[in-house]
């Protein structure tokens, strides 16, 4: 009982302590030093080591021996190169309840347009845990609903899209994307569009000069 209740005036005093808990949209980090153990919000971090571990913000930590996010374990991603930027932590992350986490925390729903996936170290490049190997560090930025390039390449959902081209690929908003050549919904050719007069407006429409489309599907006139 008293363990329980230490546990949650520790939770209580740092929720007290950062105002701009609400704005990130996701869970802070508890660490208990004196009985060595770690939680994200009310979930109990397995494996994690108390005294060298650190909130790093947006839902990510690390210790000396992993990179943590929402509590669990990023593999292959080396802590002592691992940092956090906002361009890797967007809201579109958050505000999604993971299936099998009980309390009030936010996790990462894994959405189809959760470019929160998306991270890096100083040398690679990561999506969901899995390295995008022809990645560029240097030049790699995310541009939203999965979307994301560096200078030779883009990207969505951490897969290259052989047929974008890098230099002139914009994001438009609700899965749709271009470049002079092509229109692409989640990430494949939309068949027929023109990217010259493509618009995107609202709630999954777009138009070209000719058509209307409802989340990358013709719409009958």
């Amino acid at each position: 009982m008293i363990h329980i209740i230490r546990i949650c005036a520790l939770f209580a005093l740092t929720f007290i302590a950062s105002p701009s808990l609400p704005a990130q949209h996701s869970c802070s980090y508890t660490v208990d030093r004196l009985d060595g153990d770690v939680y994200y919000g009310n979930v109990f971090v397995r494996g994690a080591d108390a005294s060298t571990f650190v909130d790093l913000g947006y839902g990510y930590g690390k210790d000396r021996n992993h990179v943590y996010r929402f509590g669990e374990v990023l593999e292959y991603v080396d802590p002592s190169s691992f940092r956090v930027s906002s361009e890797f932590a967007s809201d579109e992350a958050y505000g999604h309840m993971r299936p099998g986490y009980g309390g009030d925390c936010c996790h990462d729903g894994y959405g189809q347009y959760d470019n929160g996936g998306y991270y890096k170290t100083s040398f690679d490049v990561f999506f969901r845990g899995r390295e995008i190997s022809d990645a560029h560090v240097s030049s790699f930025e995310v541009l939203g609903d999965g979307y994301a390039k560096d200078s030779f390449n883009v990207y969505w959902n951490g897969r290259v899209m052989d047929d974008a081209h890098a230099m002139s690929f914009e994001s438009l908003g609700w899965g749709y994307a271009k470049d002079p050549f092509h229109v692409f919904w989640r990430g494949e050719i939309l068949d027929g569009a023109m990217p010259s007069s493509f618009k995107v407006s609202r709630d999954g429409y777009a138009k070209d000069a000719f058509n209307t489309y409802f989340h990358g599907r013709k719409v009958r006139r």
